[in-house]
Order: C-alpha cells, then structure tokens, then sequence
C-alpha cells in the first residue's frame, strides 16, 4: 500500500509538472501569434529597445536580440546565454523572483524574433496558491485512494488470501472438506462454488482409485501367499531329491521354479511402487543378515548349474534405511538376471562408499549386445540374446532394481568390463553419517 502511494504521488506530480509547463507554452504561443495579428511585432521591429508587453494575468514578454541581450531596461534579464534551435521551441531559463521563464523563438525573421516570458500566475492564480492546490488534490487522491482501499479492495484481498489459504488446507488433505460460502454472491463466491464442485470430483476419482487399488493389492497379495505356500513346498522337495545325485530334470524344474518365484515376487513389489495408497517404509536393513539370506536362496541352483557363487558380505553394522521387501527384491532380481547368464563365476558383494551402499553383481556371461545396455533397465525392454534363446522374462527385473534405486536415492548403473557384466546398484544409507 505504502509503495502505491509513493507511486502515485510521484506520478501525480510528475503529470501536473507537465500539464503546467504544455499549459504554458500554448498560452505564450498563442499570445504571440495574437500580438502578431494586432501588429504589435512590427512595432518591436521598429523599436525593440523600448518593446514589452506587461500582464499581470497573462505573463510578461521582453524582445531578445540577436546578440542574446535584452534591451529593455524593464525586463528580468539582462542577457541569456541560450536561446531555442527550431521555430516554435521554448527553452527554460533561470530568472531570479520568477517562478518561470523561457526563451520561445518565433517564426518571424529580423530583430524580433525571439522573446523572453515569464510567468508569475498561472491562469490569474498566485504560483504559492497554485502549489497548495496541487499539494491538496494531491492529498484528497490520497484519502480517496485510502478510503476505497479499506472499504473496496482491503475486503477483496483479504477474502482473496484466506481463500488461497484454505484452498492449501484442502488440497493437503486430499480435498477433504469445502471453501465456507459465506458473504456476498459476487465472483469470489461463484469461484468458491466452482472449487467446492471441483472438490467433490476430485475426492470421488479418489475414492475410486484408492479402492480400485486396495482391491488390486489384496488379490496380488492373496495370489502370491496362495502361490508362495505351493511353491516353497515343491522347492523343498525338489532341493531334497537333488541331494540324492544329478538329473537334468530336477535343475530344469529348479530353474523353472526360481523364475516363478522371481515372477510373483516381483509382480507384488511392482504393485508396491505403482501404489500411491501403499508408500515404501522405512526402517533399518541389515544388509549382510540381507545378502546373506539372498546367496542361501540361490546358492542350490547355482552350483546345480555349475557355478561358483562368491559372496562377500560387509562387516556389521551395516545398516540401510529403506523399505527391505523392494530392495531385497531389486538385488534377488540383479542376481537372477546374473545367474542366468553366467558361464563360470558370480559374485555378490556390497560396499559403503561414502553416504551410499554399493551392491555389486558380477557375471563372466557373454553379456549383452553392443547399445543394449543403457535400455536393459526399461521396463518390458529383452534384449536380443534373451529372446533368441527363448529363455523365461518379462524384462521387469532390472527395471525394479532401477526404480527401487531411484525411490532409495540411488541408482542403478549396468557396464561391461572386458569378459564381465557388472550391474551396480547404488543406495543412499539413510543413518546421516559417512564413513
């Protein structure tokens, strides 16, 4: 408020400065051009030692010679040390006891072509009455300004705040309640109306989502427990039988059992990070208990297929704050995608470097194909080894891995070193401490 009377005030008087000064110049103008017409300018060409014009109400005006001296004894000034270049110009000059004078150069040709005037009123008003009119419209545009700012636009902006505050308030809670319709059916009220309707839609798609979602979850969820239970029997069965010598059968029935358990399990996590009811925790993993547990899973149908699995687990404490059913699944999927295609050797490691974990899988398979490792984190991208060979996936594991990453504020990083695949899987620890 205080800015928009400054504002105005400079404004103000900026404006009335020059209204004055316009005002001015085409009363001195014209009055020349009246002088002109009586023939008064003729008589100055005669004698411009002895040519004045005097009005107490109209102003005063005093021939200039050529010379820049003024050779009446009557006027202001006795010289001026600057006059107008064009016809029709006035140009300000300082007379001491007059609150204005210029230099206007006529049109004429001879002695009498230019003149000094000077103006002590303003259209017969005094200039230090002039000065208090100006400073008193200028202070009842002030109390006008003030008084419609209290009684109009004070009202207005308030009303407009406070709706802008509750209009934070609800969508916060999920547009849970309404904007008050209270007051005045102006705009703001119909605008209220329009958030409240608006409102009520948005929480009814949202209503809709969350059970939509809900129900999602829980048949995902009974899915994978009633599949789960089956599938841990067989798996123990068929790891039981193993023992009891080699058969090709057996390790087809273990990989392909392997597979269906990476499936299911990653189809629940994919629904726990697509939810928008259903947020990640966060609590602290142990993550050598977790590699750990991860290698054991693996560890059988590892060597069935004759591979060496190195696992090297950091020193506790090693803790990471997330949610432990993501990334255990990102790294068991890291793991699956390396057993799969690996010729000899796998290995597990994990290391903290600096506010982040690193968990490293390395594989000698024979890797993917040239360009195909920046796309190989793309959901429902195989590349093309995996498809000729017809072998089992939806391309969702490492896409996980990557958005498991994202969500720990990591990320997940796939390169190939001479003969070997490594993915790196980066995780921000979460404790607040570096080591």
């Amino acid at each position: 408020m205080l800015l928009l009377l400054v504002l105005h005030g400079v404004a103000f008087f900026s404006l009335n400065h020059v209204a004055i000064h316009a005002v001015r110049e085409t009363h001195f103008s014209t009055w020349l051009r009246e002088l002109e017409d009586l023939g008064e300018l003729d008589v100055c060409e005669a004698a411009p030692e002895r040519w004045g014009r005097p009005d107490r109400g109209l102003g005063e005006v005093y021939v200039v010679g050529p010379d820049g001296r003024l050779p009446n004894p009557a006027a202001p000034l006795r010289q001026v040390s600057s006059r107008p270049e064009q016809p029709g110009q006035f140009l300000e000059v300082s007379a001491p006891g007059h609150p204005w004078a210029a230099v206007y150069r006529s049109t004429r040709r001879g002695a009498c072509r230019d003149f000094l005037v000077f103006q002590e009123r303003w259209m017969g008003i005094e200039h230090l009455t002039l000065g208090v009119l100006v400073v008193a419209r200028f202070g009842i545009g002030v109390v006008l300004a003030l008084a419609i700012w209290a009684w109009v636009v004070g009202p207005l902006v308030r009303r407009i705040r406070t709706m802008a505050v509750q209009t934070g308030t609800i969508q916060r809670a999920d547009f849970q309640g309404a904007l008050p319709l209270e007051g005045r059916d102006d705009e703001l009220m119909a605008l209220a109306r329009a958030f409240n309707s608006a409102a009520g839609t948005a929480r009814e798609r949202l209503a809709h989502l969350e059970a939509r979602e809900r129900m999602i979850r829980e048949v995902t969820a009974n899915l994978a427990h009633d599949v789960r239970v089956p599938m841990t029997t067989l798996k123990l069965t068929l790891e039981r039988m193993a023992r009891q010598g080699p058969s090709q059968d057996l390790d087809l029935a273990l990989s392909e059992l392997a597979y269906l358990n990476a499936l299911t399990s990653n189809v629940r996590v994919l629904m726990h990070l697509r939810s928008t009811t259903w947020p990640l925790s966060r609590h602290p993993i142990d993550l050598s208990e977790l590699l750990g547990r991860i290698a054991d899973r693996f560890r059988l149908l590892a060597e069935r297929r004759g591979l060496a699995l190195h696992v090297a687990a950091p020193p506790p404490p090693a803790v990471l704050v997330g949610d432990s059913t993501a990334v255990e699944q990102a790294i068991s999927n890291l793991v699956q995608n390396g057993l799969t295609h690996a010729r000899a050797n796998l290995s597990l490691s994990c290391l903290r470097v600096g506010a982040r974990w690193r968990v490293e899988v390395r594989d000698d398979g024979p890797g993917p194909a040239r360009g195909e490792l920046p796309r190989l984190s793309e959901r429902y991208f195989r590349g093309e080894g995996a498809r000729s060979r017809g072998g089992p996936g939806q391309g969702l594991g490492l896409a996980i891995a990557q958005e498991v990453a994202q969500r720990h504020g990591g990320q997940l990083d796939l390169v190939r070193e001479g003969d070997v695949t490594v993915a790196r899987l980066f995780l921000a620890a979460g404790d607040d401490t570096n080591t």
